[in-house]
């Protein structure tokens, strides 16, 4: 049950076109239950995964996003994995197709929010419900030679949208500029329905005049080799690999004047560098007294299937 009152997984069906739901089913199994509950207070988890690989949307969308003068040498059912394999077909054609078949996934997943939206204002619950939306991760095409997600810590991955809609829309409209974090949304959530926040728990109040964070670090394991980032201020500072000479790739950005990470300043400004990594080594130390021991787990043949399907599990580990 995942410690929900309810636990709802949808199987596969041999009619979909991919191994994931998409929110158009999340919505028609969600509907119901939300009828159900009347005036009864209700916490509904979603996760939509409509926006994976493989990228195929119903007829119609991809297209409203394809500009008219490309001429793909791979068909839309052309799995992104071969662009990987095969770097010759990385054309700017061919990933013009890939990222229209995205955005048209995308706009596929912004009408069945729209639709959740409606649902809650027809019932009348939009006016004491707190909505959040929120992204794992994004996905590249392309704009540092990569594809698909996982083995970078570039913007377009880790840059992802965080709505908030207050109950009856309260405070509607405004934008904030500063850092967010996904740890900030749980703290964020409690603020906003009242409940006594636990001691240990990490992350800032985005609501209410809460001051946003200046600084974050993040990590990759699925990459060769894996990564760890920092986040502090306008600098961004990535590096991974092994510490002898030449083995390890270092990259710093100043994301206020280059926010598509294009002119890497590491070798400038080794004292940014420096301050980065201690950085990382601070939160990850406060980090690891706040987890709890790891357990192990057995996984699964089918399980680990599907985590392969997500790309959660390296396709050379065994």
């Amino acid at each position: 049950d995942r410690g929900f009152a309810e636990y709802h997984y949808l199987e596969e069906r041999e009619d979909r076109d991919t191994v994931y739901v998409s929110a158009a089913e999340l919505n028609a199994a969600a509907f119901p239950w939300l009828d159900a509950r009347g005036d009864r207070p209700f916490f509904l988890y979603l996760h939509a995964t409509d926006t994976h690989a493989p990228y195929r949307p119903p007829p119609g969308y991809a297209e409203r996003f394809l500009p008219p003068d490309v001429h793909p040498t791979i068909g839309p059912r052309t799995p992104v994995v071969s662009l990987i394999e095969r770097p010759a077909l990385a054309t700017p054609d061919n990933i013009a197709l890939l990222s229209a078949q995205y955005d048209g996934e995308v706009a596929l997943l912004d009408e069945s929010f729209g639709a959740l939206l409606d649902h809650l204002r027809a019932r009348g619950l939009d006016r004491s419900t707190l909505v959040v939306f929120v992204a794992d991760h994004g996905e590249e095409f392309h704009e540092h030679g990569g594809f698909d997600h996982g083995r970078t810590l570039y913007q377009e991955l880790v840059r992802v949208p965080l709505l908030v809609r207050l109950p009856a829309g309260a405070g509607g409209g405004r934008r904030l500029r500063g850092l967010a974090r996904q740890i900030d949304v749980l703290p964020t959530v409690l603020a906003v329905l009242g409940v006594e926040r636990p001691a240990d728990l990490p992350g800032r109040v985005l609501v209410d005049g809460g001051l946003p964070a200046d600084e974050t670090m993040m990590e990759t394991q699925l990459g060769r080799p894996a990564l760890t980032g920092v986040v502090a201020g306008p600098w961004k500072a990535v590096w991974g690999g092994t510490t002898r000479p030449g083995g390890e790739r270092i990259e710093l950005y100043d994301l206020g004047a280059d926010p598509g990470e294009r002119q890497n300043l590491a070798e400038g400004r080794p004292v940014v560098v420096g301050y980065a990594r201690q950085t990382a080594a601070r939160l990850r130390l406060g980090r690891a007294s706040q987890e709890p021991a790891a357990e192990t787990t057995v996984v699964d043949p089918d399980t680990e299937r599907r985590l392969r399907a997500l790309g959660y599990v390296d396709a050379g580990a065994r």
